[in-house]
């Protein structure tokens, strides 16, 4: 009962534009489809200088979240996977991938 209200809770903040509240309850309610269309939205709209902590940040979480739910980030939306190899690059690049 609890994530069915969490998620109906999220889908009113939502409607009422109070996005950052309304992925937190789709958190809760381990709706991950919803929850990561937000963070995919912060993403995008992440200032430059904040790009690299900002994609971290994203796949920290997605994977959190994924490994709560039992689900395939990938599989949630198209443009995780996009953004989880945008992140490996990143760590190849710095010589930390392995």
């Amino acid at each position: 009962a609890f994530p069915v209200l969490c998620e109906r809770l999220g889908q009113r903040l939502e409607e009422a534009l109070v996005i950052a509240a309304a992925a937190l309850c789709y958190v809760f309610s381990r709706c991950l489809e919803r929850a990561v269309g937000f963070w995919l939205s912060d993403l995008d709209h992440a200032p430059p200088e904040e790009g690299t902590l900002a994609l971290q940040g994203f796949v920290e979480k997605v994977t959190v979240l994924s490994q709560a739910c039992s689900t395939d980030a990938c599989a949630v939306h198209p443009a995780v996977a996009e953004k989880f190899n945008d992140y490996a690059a990143k760590l190849a690049e710095q010589g930390r991938a392995e």
